[in-house]
């Protein structure tokens, strides 16, 4: 007896042994010296197929197929191991594509029912539940998924819950371990932007792994980067060559005529600035709902990364006080919360740009005691380093008064001369350093750190944007090569080092407008 023209989702127990006529999406297909194993979808459910061949597949994903064969049972899963394979006629393609995207919409659905309250988030509610959506798919399609993080607290703090919000949906849809590490993987970034260099080694990668193991190309997933002028080229190269990316980031977006670049190159952009918020709203806060939205595990140690990105990036929005009692209410209090961000900073910089999956998952609280262990070892020796080079910045700084009544201190460091390079904390973590101690005695403060090529900015109510200072000197010194930008009001300026001074200068000049 033959079941005519069923789809995978049509299929159960009650079909185990008869010869099925069904037909489906190919979203997958690995091919061995004796036997091509594939995977037909409906957009419901998927069937893995088998075909007993010698020769390679000759099907590429995405093609509709029609599979005649004898439907078996093996490991609890259901078999169709295939007689014939044709594609669907051309003539009925555009249907059987019609019931497979409404199906896949079906499945890929997402609900934001966010943790805390707040307009903002509420605002991006479309650009969350597009990316939830995305998500989702990628994964119901055997699509790689590949997170690239900064690599401070806060950028950690966002792809940590998303890579645990996103292995649960490979393990729950694949339903083997080994999943987990073949279609998932994170990747922190060093530099505070994704750099075009590292965008072009990314993307070399993929398309290797893609002519090796015939993966599919990736959903490139960005957090806390991605947004701002120096990321946009990065983005462009993905696109270009078939990458699709979604962002995830808190920094002032570049924007042109069209709107905002970044949504331009990619399928979701969650930034708050693009709906009229701030920085306040970490990436980590960010990601820690997206990971909600798509499903979230491990619950008790993921909900606190929100208030950990938070203490970590200074935030001290209405969101931030939500997301710190959700924390507490699992356990993570305010102090613990900063002990560990102390942590996390001095690990990612030592961990530089490797994946450490299961270490970095005890240090973000999936083992109590690996995180307490952690702690009790690192954060004396972070507390020395930051107490050292605190002495050091401060034996070094320099103050002047700046502005109409001389209210505005401005505290410089020759941050070069100051510390040895490459060592913990680096050049922005130092300058945040000084600028916490300082700030408690002066109403509006500057602090920089001036190195050969570049000055490093913290600033205290100074109604200025950083980002804003970079283009007005792009413009006025065009052979100086300027860069940067940064959160408003911490980031920092690059240049060629013949013109540090006059920068300097101009900078001081325009904190005093």
């Amino acid at each position: 007896m033959i079941k005519m023209d069923a789809k995978p989702s049509e299929l159960d127990e009650s079909s185990i042994g008869k010869i099925i006529k069904c037909w489906g999406k190919l979203i997958h297909s690995v091919s061995t010296a004796k036997a091509n194993l594939f995977w037909l979808s409906d957009g419901l459910k998927k069937l893995k197929c088998l075909e007993f061949s010698s020769s390679s597949f000759e099907f590429q994903a995405g093609a509709m197929l029609n599979i005649v064969g004898l439907l078996q049972q093996e490991n609890n899963e259901l078999v169709l191991k295939a007689k014939g394979i044709s594609k669907v006629p051309e003539s009925l393609v555009p249907e059987k594509e019609g019931i497979y995207e409404k199906n896949i919409s079906e499945t890929t659905k997402c609900q934001a029912q966010f943790m805390v309250r707040s307009e903002i988030l509420k605002s991006m509610e479309k650009s969350f539940i597009k990316a939830g959506q995305a998500v989702k798919r990628a994964v119901y399609e055997f699509r790689p998924i590949i997170i690239k993080h900064h690599a401070d607290c806060d950028g950690y703090s966002g792809g940590i819950a998303l890579e645990r919000s996103i292995k649960k949906l490979i393990l729950d849809f694949h339903q083997d371990e080994s999943s987990a590490w073949f279609y998932i993987k994170r990747s922190p970034m060093q530099v505070p932007f994704y750099d075009i260099s590292d965008a072009i080694i990314d993307l070399g990668s993929i398309l290797d792994e893609g002519e090796k193991y015939g993966r599919k190309l990736p959903l490139v997933v960005v957090v806390d980067n991605g947004s701002s002028e120096q990321d946009i080229d990065a983005l462009k190269l993905f696109s270009a060559n078939g990458v699709q990316t979604i962002i995830i980031d808190h920094h002032v977006p570049a924007k042109d005529d069209s709107g905002f670049t970044a949504g331009l190159c990619s399928l979701a952009h969650i930034n708050p600035f693009t709906v009229g918020g701030n920085s306040s709203i970490t990436a980590g806060m960010l990601s820690v709902e997206l990971a909600n939205i798509i499903g979230m595990d491990e619950r008790s140690s993921t909900v606190p990364l929100a208030a950990l990105s938070g203490i970590s990036d200074k935030s001290s929005g209405e969101e931030f006080k939500q997301y710190l009692k959700l924390a507490e209410d699992t356990g993570m209090g305010k102090e613990r919360l900063e002990r560990l961000a102390k942590v996390v900073d001095f690990f990612s910089y030592n961990n530089r740009r490797f994946e450490s999956r299961s270490l970095v998952e005890g240090l973000f609280g999936k083992s109590t005691k690996v995180q307490e262990n952690l702690i009790a070892v690192l954060l004396p020796i972070v507390e020395k380093k930051e107490k050292s080079r605190l002495k050091s910045l401060l034996h070094a700084h320099k103050t002047q008064q700046v502005g109409s009544n001389k209210e505005i201190t401005i505290a410089s460091v020759n941050i070069e001369q100051s510390t040895i390079t490459g060592t913990f904390p680096l050049i922005g973590k130092s300058v945040g350093l000084l600028f916490d101690l300082l700030k408690e005695n002066h109403e509006k403060l500057v602090v920089t750190g001036i190195g050969n090529s570049m000055i490093t900015v913290r600033m205290k109510n100074i109604n200025k944007d950083i980002n804003e200072l970079c283009r007005a000197l792009a413009q006025e010194m065009p052979h100086a090569n300027i860069e940067g930008g940064g959160h408003p009001q911490a980031g920092s300026v690059k240049f060629i080092p013949s013109e540090k001074e006059k920068v300097f200068k101009r900078l001081i000049e325009w904190v005093e407008e």
